[in-house]
Parts: structure tokens; sequence; C-alpha cells
């Protein structure tokens, strides 16, 4: 029943464990808590290095990952 709600058995998997497992890693800068090292860096490069590798060709606004790149640029028009 549950899993019918998430289209992707993945992401399933991953809400399930990230609500009922045990985060194994903590920040080193604000001792938040992850559960795997993938969320651990993004939190990092998001949250704390305010690095912006990624830059919208049309508007320059920079982003911490490619992913939010692409979310950016699926959402808004910046012709």
């Amino acid at each position: 029943m549950i899993a019918s709600c998430f289209p992707h058995c993945d992401f399933f998997l991953r809400v399930v464990r990230n609500t009922h497992g045990k985060p194994g890693l903590k920040c080193p800068v604000c001792l938040k808590d992850h559960y795997n090292t993938t969320d651990m860096r993004s939190h990092v490069l998001v949250g704390h290095c305010r690095e912006r590798d990624f830059v919208c060709d049309y508007c320059g606004t920079g982003f911490a990952t490619h992913i939010k790149l692409e979310r950016h640029n699926n959402q808004v028009s910046c012709e």
C-alpha cells in the first residue's frame, strides 16, 4: 500500500531508511546527521561551501550541483 505512493522503488527504500534507519555520519561543520556520504557531501556543498560552479548560461545564477542547475533550467525561463 505505501509502496504504491512512490513511483520508484529506490526512492521508497531511501525514504524508509532515512525515516527509520540510524544515521551514521555527522557533518563536520554543524554536526547534522546523515545516512550516507552522498547526502552529507551535498549538504556540505550547498549549506557550507557556498561554491557555485554550475552557472546558468542565461541568467548567470550559480548552483552548487548540476542537479540544482538542471532543476532551475527546467522550472525557470531566463531568456
